[in-house]
Order: C-alpha cells, then sequence, then structure tokens
C-alpha cells in the first residue's frame, strides 16, 4: 500500500511515519539485489585477505556461510537459476569469476 499510495498510506501522517520506520530499519529492507552486492563483496574481500575461497567447512560461522553463499551461486550460474536470471547479476558474477579465476 506504501508503493501504491492507497489505503491508509494516503494519510500524510501515516505514510511519514511509515517512511521514519523504514529509515530507521534501513538494513531490513534491503532487496535480494543489494544482499547480493553484499554478499559478493564480502567474498572479494575474503579473497583477497586470505588469497583463498571461504570455506564451507570453516569452524566461523560467517566464513562458513560465505563458503555457502558462493557455492550456491556457482550452482545458480551453471543452471541459470534463481538470481543468475537477472541479466546484470549474471555478468557482474561472469567478471569475477574471470577476477579470481586462479582462485575458484
Amino acid at each position: 500500500t506504501y508503493k501504491n499510495n492507497k489505503y491508509i498510506m494516503k494519510n500524510k501522517n501515516i505514510r511519514e511515519i511509515y517512511e521514519e520506520f523504514i529509515e530507521e530499519y534501513a538494513e531490513y529492507f534491503t532487496s535480494n539485489e543489494e544482499l547480493w552486492y553484499n554478499n559478493l563483496n564480502k567474498v572479494k574481500e575474503y579473497i583477497n585477505e586470505n588469497n583463498t575461497r571461504p570455506s564451507t567447512y570453516s569452524k566461523y560461522i560467517e566464513i562458513k556461510i560465505l563458503g555457502g553463499w558462493l557455492s550456491n551461486q556457482q550452482t545458480n550460474y551453471k543452471n541459470n537459476k534463481k538470481i543468475m536470471k537477472n541479466k546484470e547479476i549474471r555478468e557482474i558474477y561472469e567478471e569475477f569469476k574471470k577476477e579470481y579465476l586462479t582462485i575458484l
């Protein structure tokens, strides 16, 4: 209703309160694409610092999650599924693969 400015969101006061709420809790309103870019950047940082890909077997949960995320991206890329159907995401992932070819 916010996006379409319908129903209760037509009320200026309520709309402003909702906008403040969204701004305060912006981290919880990120799109799948934004989350994907954030994860890709985390993987790049990890690889640049450690000269290896994050492992799904790491004892550190954050590294393990990144390793699982990267593994899922490789599968989705290969099968052209989920977010890899997005042409822009797919092209960025291809650039990433070229840049980190020796690590992946």
